[in-house]
């Protein structure tokens, strides 16, 4: 599944590769941005949410897992696909420890290339879409003040009203007053509500 929002990135220092693929890629949906070497693509920061990498592995100055490397040292989390002219079975196992998604060897078939593109920018979708809902997620609890967050995090525990009003010494009926004040704020309808929003925003796992 294709989709014109997303970019992908293509990193190779051979200048006919880089146009050879941004063309393939640009023809099947794709944005492509070009680089002819990691440094210049960690020099360019990307910040794209929907996005996907095609990198080469053997280049001068940093190979294509020192790339892995420092993206993964500055948490710029792309699906990875490694690219080489020279690959081997350990140096495909050692890029998908250091992160990369797949590996494929040139020359490479169309159709082979854009499967495993594919994949990548649909795992990179799924991902966009789970950090968006975790952010919808933290804002609804953001708006809760602090003493209807403590009221928040016990509920999701499992705790009655009874037990969070003995935990922050207040009574049962005031403990009620704060429930309905974060069920209002974080749109939730009861503790199973309230438990989801947890799980959405990384507070339970």
């Amino acid at each position: 599944m294709t989709d014109v929002t997303q970019t992908v990135y293509i990193v190779d220092d051979d200048a006919g590769v880089l146009d050879s693929l941004a063309t393939l890629i640009a023809l099947s949906g794709y944005h492509p941005e070009t680089f002819s070497s990691g440094r210049a693509f960690l020099d360019a920061a990307p910040e794209h949410s929907r996005a996907c990498l095609l990198l080469d592995y053997y280049m001068p100055d940093m190979d294509g897992l020192d790339v892995l490397d420092a993206m993964r040292a500055r948490k710029i989390s792309v699906p990875t696909i490694m690219m080489t002219a020279h690959g081997d079975i350990r140096l495909a196992v050692e890029a998908m420890k250091r992160g990369a998604l797949d590996f494929i060897e040139k020359p490479w078939e169309s159709a082979e290339l854009l499967n495993a593109l594919n994949r990548a920018c649909d795992l990179s979708h799924r991902m966009h879409e789970q950090t968006e809902d975790r952010s919808n997620a933290l804002d609804l609890i953001e708006r809760l003040t602090p003493r209807e967050r403590e009221v928040f995090e016990l509920l999701i525990m499992g705790k009655s009203t009874k037990e969070v009003a003995r935990d922050l010494s207040l009574s049962p009926r005031t403990v009620d007053v704060y429930r309905a004040g974060l069920h209002q704020k974080t749109e939730a309808t009861g503790i199973a509500d309230l438990v989801r929003l947890a799980f959405r925003a990384g507070i339970l796992n």
